[in-house]
């Protein structure tokens, strides 16, 4: 397996490659970029009685063909041939290299050349099909496939052509325009300027105040041409012609529109600001008594989320398309609809954590630059923390067919218990810390979490993981640490962590594990024995905050045909500081399967 050269899909098969030699399935290697496939030819020939597997195939080779291509479309890719995709185990191929080569490329109307090489995993010969990034599009059979997450699915040239792009570089918005700066309109400084002035920062204000000319090379709105940027005749003019934000207000799912703002005849500053006056005439007030000033009153959506999901929705849609932006304001939820799906690069499972990407990196800069937006890559972010402190759920953001993205903020009345506690931690500053925030979120739900189970909550590593929980083991809450280390885990070098006693005292009456029912608790005891392999008295104690005498009759009850056989004695007798439980004949069997 020393075959690769510099080259990141070649690293991205080495990799891929010392997982399977270690026993790793297809499924745990495979990515958007990489993709196992058994030889096609053994696959249909399988169960015959073949003595010599065939060197040449073309229903292989056109299969092989549009998975390469789907590859080039998507960016660039690597098949793995030869191993099976859900096991990992190398079935081997006898395909020629040199003959697959060319019929994937005549395949591919001699659009696409592979580099594909042979080599050896557990004694199989494979073969590394390395798909380069596609200059057009490529169709196999008439059709174009590209890559969305694992699967390879049809794509239109206009929505190839967009991606392609921005994988290249090129960003739409810093093009010119042809709209000259006398077209910009005098409503829209006036929008510029307030949100300047109102932003805080002495450089703000201080732009808020400059001569519309020196206001617009400042905001980087005017192309080296001499016009307008696409981005600044979007922000400053009405030029579009068209509805660029459709916003809507309803009481309830459902339904009559008691306020739509869909004017075409207003730049998009005027059209944000519209809509988000609009909405903080709607979004309640909730008075919270005692609270320090800066969180006495609470919008049922917090403000800086409202911002940041608008500015994202403006910043990363895809501004070739003519649709618009869809607002929609129902009850407590804010439901925000961008056309364009999201920009290549980014990964759908770590939005708060990934680089950030857009395919409008100019217009983005300028709505930076007007303090609408958060400095680039902490929009999200604020999302998250805005909403999950103050006890909602996390945004839901998603890509949906179309393709467009749609962000849900759903709101309303405040956890004020918990927003006691996250306003009572030590030092303050933890209060404005996301991974504080998403920790203390996690434990209202789990009873205890380790660095590993973090680390997904997160969208971070392990090791970026164990760090939030030093640091929360840092906070205090009444005087006592925010998390202490379990009981049973506390020498481990990975430890698990729960709430500190100040902390899950304050907020017992909310916790779905704590002294309550043995029905209430199961899938607590499962996953915690899932994890362990065993659960003991003590444990059952401290995570549920029992007395031991109960504890040792739900264990029992678990144990018995009450309980299901859930769990049944680790030992016998089992007595004594010793005494343990293991997974019973009842326990659910995908649980030991993960163990």
């Amino acid at each position: 397996m020393s075959f690769l050269r510099e080259d990141p899909l070649r690293r991205l098969a080495e990799t891929a490659l010392q997982a399977l030699a270690s026993g790793a399935s297809g499924d745990a290697v495979e990515s958007d970029q990489l993709d196992c496939k058994e030889d096609p030819a053994r696959a249909r020939l399988k169960g015959r009685n073949i003595t010599q597997w065939p060197t040449r195939d073309d229903e292989a080779a056109l299969m092989l063909a549009e998975a390469a291509a789907c590859m080039a479309n998507s960016g660039g890719g690597v098949l793995i041939v030869g191993v099976a995709d859900k096991t990992g185990q190398p079935s081997g191929t006898n395909l020629e290299e040199s003959w697959l080569r060319g019929r994937i490329y005549e395949l591919s109307e001699r659009r696409l050349t592979c580099a594909i090489e042979p080599v050896h995993l557990l004694g199989a010969r494979l073969l590394i099909v390395i798909a380069p990034p596609a200059q057009e599009l490529i169709r196999v059979r008439g059709k174009a496939r590209h890559r969305v997450d694992r699967c390879c699915v049809e794509v239109d040239a206009g929505t190839w052509v967009a991606r392609h792009l921005v994988r290249i570089g090129y960003d739409w918005s810093a093009q010119p325009s042809g709209v000259s700066p006398e077209a910009v309109r005098p409503a829209a400084i006036v929008v510029a300027r307030r949100y300047l002035a109102s932003s805080g920062e002495p450089r703000g204000e201080e732009l808020s105040d400059a001569d519309e000319p020196e206001l617009l090379r400042r905001l980087g709105v005017i192309h080296p041409s001499g016009v307008l940027s696409n981005a600044g005749a979007l922000l400053l003019t009405s030029h579009a012609d068209q509805v660029l934000i459709d916003y809507r207000r309803r009481d309830h799912p459902g339904g009559d529109s008691l306020i739509r703002l869909d004017h075409s005849d207003l730049s998009v500053l005027e059209s944000l600001q519209e809509v988000e006056q609009a909405i903080a005439q709607a979004n309640r007030v909730t008075h919270v008594p005692g609270a320090s000033l800066a969180v006495g009153q609470i919008r049922a959506i917090p403000e800086g989320a409202v911002r940041e999901a608008l500015a994202n929705a403006i910043a990363h849609r895809d501004w070739t398309c003519q649709d618009p932006v869809i607002v929609e304001f129902v009850a407590d939820e804010l439901i925000i609809q961008s056309p364009g799906g999201f920009a290549e690069g980014v990964d759908p499972a770590r939005l708060i954590t990934a680089p950030a990407q857009t395919r409008n990196p100019h217009l983005a800069d300028i709505l930076r630059r007007l303090r609408i937006a958060e400095r680039e890559g902490i929009g999200v972010d604020r999302m998250y923390r805005e909403l999950v402190r103050l006890g909602h759920p996390a945004p839901e953001i998603v890509e949906l067919p179309g393709p467009h993205v749609r962000c849900a903020l759903v709101g309303g009345a405040p956890d004020v218990r918990l927003l006691r506690l996250m306003t009572g931690l030590e030092p303050p500053r933890r209060y404005e810390d996301l991974d504080i925030v998403l920790l203390v979120d996690a434990l209202r739900r789990t009873p205890a979490v380790s660095a590993t189970s973090l680390a997904a909550i997160l969208q971070k590593e392990p090791e970026e993981a164990a760090a939030t929980l030093t640091r929360a083991e840092a906070t205090t809450f009444g005087g006592a640490p925010l998390v202490t280390r379990t009981a049973r885990t506390a020498r481990y070098r990975r430890p698990e962590f729960r709430f500190g006693e100040a902390a899950r005292g304050h907020l017992q009456p909310d916790l779905p594990y704590y002294r309550h029912s043995r029905e209430e608790v199961i899938e607590h005891v499962i996953e915690y024995v899932q994890r362990h392999g065993q659960i003991k008295n003590s444990d059952y104690v401290e995570l549920f905050g029992v007395s031991s005498a109960y504890a040792s009759t739900v264990l029992r009850e678990l144990a018995g045909l009450e309980g299901g056989h859930l769990l049944q004695p680790g030992r016998e007798p089992n007595m004594g500081r010793f005494a343990h439980y293991v997974p019973g004949p009842g326990f659910p069997p995908d649980k030991l399967d993960q163990h």
